[in-house]
């Protein structure tokens, strides 16, 4: 709501056994499987963290709501992603 009191949400995630540096996706989604935000960075294996300040692609605040927040990563052997549920409030 722009009081500067949690108005990020600071995503936190590590990364194994990656040979070589890959492409991450942090995305959020809402409910209806609609994609309102997606940030990339290039990793290898280790610790990362990604902030959300609860906007979609165009700059505008979410509604207050319920969200999937989904952490991809194009492994060596195989893709891989896990998704939370996370909540806005105003």
């Amino acid at each position: 709501n722009g009081d500067l009191v949690n108005d990020q949400l600071q995503i936190s995630f590590d990364v194994q056994r990656l040979t070589a540096a890959r492409p991450i996706a942090v995305e959020v989604f809402d409910l209806g499987g609609r994609l309102l935000r997606r940030i990339e960075q290039s990793a290898v294996s280790g610790g990362y963290s990604q902030n959300w300040d609860g906007r979609a692609e165009k700059g505008k605040l979410v509604a207050p709501g319920l969200y999937l927040v989904r952490v991809a990563v194009d492994a060596d052997a195989a893709n891989s992603a896990q998704v939370r549920l996370v909540s806005v409030a105003y």
